[in-house]
């Protein structure tokens, strides 16, 4: 892969077996042209970029159990669409392979962004204490950080901003993505954004 830094790495795997799986898996992909400057500008670009019908099948063919994997892997694919070539962008899928690691960081020209994938609210606190100073994650040296936490609710003519309010208050770098159940809409909520949902799909 090639990095911002070092603009002469190039693509290396372990083996011909590895390169050819990983080409019949991701294929190609037309990714954005234009630069973002923040991680919030980012977030709100990715989040629009999700394609509902496709989370919608997969979600109609899999287990209850793996909605979080669904809307997860979403992202980690919108994120590589929404950023240009010179943006290097790294999915871990934290726990899956350990877990203490990081979901997803990206390189990009203004540094390197660390996020933190969650569900339902669920080790919201475990999280935030891993990018406090002195936290797991303070070692990585991240330029800027945000948590994405995806929450299913009833309705979306019930505007949650004040349910959410609680968590929000938390940290700055929160983001809320929360959906119906089907799902047919997509909204964003952040206290950088006055707690004012933005509806997105």
């Amino acid at each position: 892969m090639q990095s911002n830094r070092n603009p002469g790495w190039s693509r290396i795997f372990i083996s011909d077996c590895v390169a050819i799986f990983v080409a019949m898996r991701l294929g190609h992909v037309d990714r954005a042209r234009a630069a973002l400057k923040t991680l919030q500008e980012m977030i709100a670009r990715v989040i629009r970029a999700f394609d509902i019908k496709a989370i919608r099948k997969i979600l109609d063919q899999t287990l209850s159990n793996n909605v979080k994997t669904v809307w997860h892997m979403e992202f980690y694919k919108a994120v590589h669409r929404c950023t240009p070539n010179t943006f290097l962008t790294f999915a871990t899928v934290g726990a899956c392979w350990i877990e203490s690691c990081i979901d997803c960081t990206v390189d990009s020209i203004n540094g390197v962004w660390g996020i933190e994938l969650l569900h339902d609210g669920i080790k919201l606190d475990e999280c935030l204490d891993r990018f406090a100073p002195d936290g797991l994650y303070s070692r990585l040296e991240l330029s800027d950080y945000c948590l994405v936490d995806f929450r299913c609710i009833a309705s979306m003519d019930i505007a949650p901003g004040a349910v959410l309010a609680e968590d929000l208050n938390l940290c700055e770098q929160l983001y809320i993505v929360y959906y119906d159940a089907e799902p047919k809409h997509v909204s964003l909520v952040n206290s950088q954004l006055g707690f004012r949902p933005v509806c997105l799909l």
